[in-house]
């Protein structure tokens, strides 16, 4: 059977579909090719040579650093040739830290607004850029906390990175924010708030305190506001006339009579050049003459025997009261336990006819189940108090013309402790030995909880709502909790337990093997790990890929160990061992086992046919550990050459014949041997063809053809007359194309004969006519069988025949010892009527042949009729 070497082709590289992999993943990418025989793989990064050989690279634990293009390689060691794949993009990013982030974040988010001022509702837009350091990256865009969506009046362009607002209004002042984020990380901008100028508008004026009258001497507050961006200028005014105080707040402090009016304030935005005017306010003072009074208007005509004054155009009546003063809280207790204790707080005041208003903070308390108001309202009751119970309380106590205010009163309300909580810092599955670890534990209680510590359930000595690990130690893992108590109302609460793992680095990791020269399916080797730390985990790489358990593959000792039984050649290496623990990692240096093994795979590379004179080759390769040793043997003899290459400088026909490469390992014991063919081509020269001198005759003689010629001749072709020549009846072909025999000769087999030589460089054609005696045949006499008396007569013999015929004429069966094709009679009389015989005789067949022509003279007047008619023609025309 024969098989035909051809490839690579069609190769192709695939590997897992993701635009990222994180740091310590594992991917194998996979290489095939359409070849015979099966191709071999190399693999490379960035157009460098990596190590691994074979169809399937495994990247395990991968590195930032193993970033980059991978492409692979297919080679046919039959046909020589080489193909390259496409390449495959491999981007390794950061790895998950502890709390599960990555440790390559995005970075130095920028906001950049075209301008931070802009007038509301005017055709002018206000355009944010953000930029950020970091691959892959998606934009999101935040006023304040909400997310910006694209509407009528906000675009998102390029790619997210600019947010742009059309018409702006005073909700588009912010703040913004740019949050970045790639498949890894995010990272979010400083914000920037947008100063939208509008306004004033929606100005509004309040008095404080409001009261429809004020005494002369009291404290009053105006104040103004207004929507206005950026903030309003104020102006205030009396009855429409200008005061020179400005701002938010007009204070009038002792006020007089002369000080009663409308008040009203301006609010003017000094970018807009645009101002509003509030509603006027009246303030209306009064002036009595008793420093206390009750003012009761009467109709004149009921005020007889009273005492009245008027200067109020009034009349008025005067009782004699007191203002309200000495305004105090007084708790039945302060020291209270949530839910399980009650207080009655009561108010006391000076001053006639006062009612009572309390307040928790700034808001009126009012009755419900828990809290009861009595005493006209001057004794507030809280029943079963809760934390939201503390006040502070305000006693507000009023009459018709004056009011006071108590200072607040706090309730110190116990409760807790709940809600513990212990957090660490840094939150980490794992601590390296010598880390600094903080522990916090927080609960709710009032008053604050007296914290204690516990490892391992055991008391420690520390307590406070803060434990530090300095310079921790392996011997302080464990589950650390922390206890929460409150010595009002003498309750505990104990926190979930919180591990800490505390972990010695990776070190000083070696790889020893036990065995140093291994040979190919008979050796055992066992490869041992030892290495610095704590809690580690082993790995096994051989090159780049992970070692795994099979059935001649063990892993014992947790890892430790690793066990080869019947090694083979693709054991060797190189092989490390990774170990790891939740803090650190190491790798040991790589280790190559010595695998002898061979010669296997013996293949001679070289021509299978040469030129006489060129220089040629031939390689003999094997896969062979340690290198092969070679001999040649040319058809069989041994010859001088011992070297993986056999050299002819300048080749000879004697060269053709079979080469012997025989590769040995001094070592294994191990031959292997293998053949190839090689063929020395000379050129075609001296062509000639043969054929036998003697005369052929037809369907008598037979001959034949001979095509020969010096060099290396692998092909012969006939061709007759431009044809190709096939065996016929009369004809056929030796076996080797060599000679035509034609048995026996025919007209036939007449023409020119050519014979086409060829080898795998040269080519050479030749012709050849050769000659054979036929005939006579189709023997014919031309001329006229009638003419008149006196005409000139020729008569012409004709007849096939090679070589051409000798003729003679007989008249009237006599010799007429004419002895050609022509009989010529000058003058034709009635002696020279008669029968002309022609014979034509072959003086190579020795053949002959004859015909008769019958001449005969034509009647008169049958000529002179002809004469006549032909004159009267000529006239005629």
């Amino acid at each position: 059977m024969c098989h035909t070497a051809d490839g690579p082709d069609n190769i192709n590289l695939t590997s897992p579909s993701k635009e990222y992999y994180v740091r310590g993943s594992n991917i194998t990418l996979s290489c095939s090719a359409v070849s015979r025989p099966a191709a071999l793989f190399q693999w490379f990064l960035n157009g460098d040579r990596l190590s691994d050989t074979g169809p399937e690279l495994r990247l395990m634990n991968i590195q930032n650093s193993q970033s980059g293009n991978y492409s692979c390689q297919a080679f046919n060691n039959k046909t020589l040739r080489y193909e390259t794949s496409q390449q495959s993009v491999i981007t390794v990013l950061g790895k998950l830290n502890r709390i599960g982030s990555y440790s390559t974040p995005v970075s130095n988010v920028k906001v950049n607004a075209s301008t931070t001022d802009i007038l509301e509702f005017s055709s002018s837009s206000v355009r944010l850029s953000c930029s950020s350091s970091g691959p892959s990256l998606s934009f999101l865009w935040l006023n304040d906390s909400s997310e910006v969506t694209e509407s009528d009046r906000v675009r998102l362009t390029d790619g997210g990175t600019t947010l742009t607002i059309i018409n702006a209004t005073r909700y588009d002042q912010g703040p913004f924010r740019c949050h970045v984020s790639n498949p890894v990380s995010d990272g979010t901008s400083d914000p920037i708030k947008l100063l939208i100028i509008f306004g004033p508008e929606n100005i509004n004026l309040t008095l404080s305190p409001s009261q429809e009258y004020y005494d002369e001497g009291a404290d009053i507050s105006l104040i103004c506001s207004a929507l206005s961006g950026p903030p309003a200028l104020f102006k205030w005014f009396l009855n429409g006339d200008p005061l020179s105080d400005t701002g938010p707040e007009l204070r009038l402090m002792n006020i007089q009579m002369s000080q009663s009016g409308n008040y009203s304030c301006q609010a003017f935005n000094n970018r807009t050049m645009r101002n509003q005017t509030s509603q006027a306010a009246a303030v209306s003072v009064l002036k009595c003459k008793l420093e206390d009074c009750l003012v009761v208007l009467f109709d004149a005509e009921l005020v007889q025997n009273l005492i009245y004054f008027a200067e109020c155009n009034a009349l008025f009546f005067f009782l004699p009261i007191a203002q309200v003063s000495n305004v105090v809280i007084t708790p039945s207790t302060t020291d209270l336990s949530e839910l399980r204790t009650s207080v009655s707080l009561s108010c006391s005041a000076s001053g006639s006819f006062p009612s009572f208003l309390w307040l928790n903070g700034s808001s009126e308390v009012t009755a419900s189940e828990r809290v009861q108001l009595t005493d006209e309202g001057s004794t507030l009751s809280i029943i079963n108090v809760t934390r939201y119970d503390q006040g502070p309380f305000i006693c507000h106590v009023f009459n018709n013309f004056s009011n006071y205010t108590s200072d607040p009163v706090k309730l110190s309300i116990s409760f807790g402790p709940e809600n513990i909580n212990l957090k660490l810092s840094p939150s980490q599955e794992y601590y390296d030995e010598g880390s600094n670890i903080i522990l916090m534990c927080s609960a709710d209680s009032r008053p604050s909880a007296q914290i204690q510590w516990f490892l391992n359930g055991d008391l420690l000595s520390d307590t406070g709502p803060e434990l530090r690990l300095m310079n921790i130690q392996m011997s302080q893992s464990g589950n650390y909790s922390c206890q929460a108590f409150n010595n009002r109302t003498m309750r505990y609460e104990t926190s979930q337990p919180a591990a800490v793992s505390v972990l010695t680095q990776v070190s000083n990791v070696v790889v020893t093997s036990n065995n140093a020269h291994l040979f190919e399916f008979s050796s055992s080797v066992s490869l041992s790990c030892s290495s610095s730390g704590s809690s580690l985990s082993f790995l096994w790489l051989n090159g780049s890929s992970e070692v795994t358990a099979s059935d001649r593959v063990q892993l014992t000792g947790g890892g430790t160990t690793l066990s080869i039984t019947y090694v083979t050649r693709y054991d060797q290496g190189p092989f490390r061992c990774n170990v790891s623990n939740g803090v650190g990692s190491g790798i040991s240096r790589p280790l190559n086992l010595f695998i002898q093994y061979g010669p296997d795979n013996v293949a001679i590379m070289g021509p299978a046919s040469m030129h006489v004179g060129d220089f040629t080759m031939l390689y003999c390769s094997t896969m062979s550990v340690p290198s092969a040793s070679f001999t040649w043997l040319f058809n069989g003899e041994p010859t001088s050459f011992n070297e993986a290459v056999y050299v002819i400088s300048s080749i000879r026909r004697s060269n053709s014949g079979t080469y012997t490469c025989s590769a040995v390992n001094a070592v294994t014991g191990q031959t292997q041997t293998v053949n190839h063919e090689l063929t020395v081509i000379a050129l075609v020269s001296g062509a000639i063809i043969r054929s036998p001198a003697a005369i052929l005759i037809e369907d008598k003689s037979s001959t034949n053809l001979s095509c020969e010629a010096s060099g290396s001749i692998s092909t012969r072709v006939w061709i007759k007359d431009g044809q190709p020549l096939h065996p016929s009846g009369r004809v056929s072909l030796s076996m080797d194309n060599k000679t035509v025999f034609i048995q026996p000769v025919h007209s036939s087999n007449h023409g020119t004969y050519q014979c086409r030589l060829l080898n795998a460089f040269t080519g050479r054609s030749l012709n050849m006519s050769f000659l054979y005696a036929v005939g006579p045949h189709n023997i014919s006499i031309t001329g006229p069988s009638a003419a008149a008396p006196g005409q000139r007569v020729t008569l012409q013999c004709t007849a096939d025949s090679v070589p051409p015929a000798h003729f003679s004429w007989m008249f009237n069966g006599n010799e007429s010892h004419v002895n050609n094709t022509m009989y010529i009679i000058e003058s034709l009389e009635a002696e020279s009527v008669g029968n002309y015989t022609c014979t034509a005789r072959n003086m190579v067949t020795m053949l002959e042949n004859s015909t008769v022509l019958n001449l005969r003279v034509m009647d008169t007047f049958f000529v002179n009729y002809m004469f006549l008619f032909f004159l009267f023609f000529l006239l005629s025309w």
